[in-house]
């Protein structure tokens, strides 16, 4: 068996302190659901995914990132032209 730090299923708690985090000797086993020791063991141990699958995730939330700020730039710019045009009715009405 090995160590719970090591498991895809195992998430270690981190502390912010300042500008920085700091590693904890616990965190949450999803397969048990409690707080386990970061050396515990256990049946369940899960092979954590490779670099190239954590990398393969990262361009994909960047992909689908630039994609909504590309969305919501359009949206802000309609909404520009709209709130433009209804300034310009209101000048001519008065």
């Amino acid at each position: 068996m090995k160590d719970c730090v090591n498991c895809r299923l195992h998430e270690t708690y981190y502390t912010k302190c300042g500008i920085k985090f700091y590693r904890e000797k616990v965190g949450k086993c999803f397969l048990l659901q409690k707080t386990t020791e970061n050396h515990d063991r256990c049946d369940g141990w899960k092979r954590k995914y490779s670099e190239g699958h954590r990398n393969l995730n990262k361009r994909n939330a960047r992909h689908y990132l630039e994609k909504i700020s590309e969305d919501l730039s359009q949206i802000a710019q309609i909404l520009e032209e709209d709130a433009e045009e209804r300034r310009e009715e209101e000048r001519e009405k008065a």
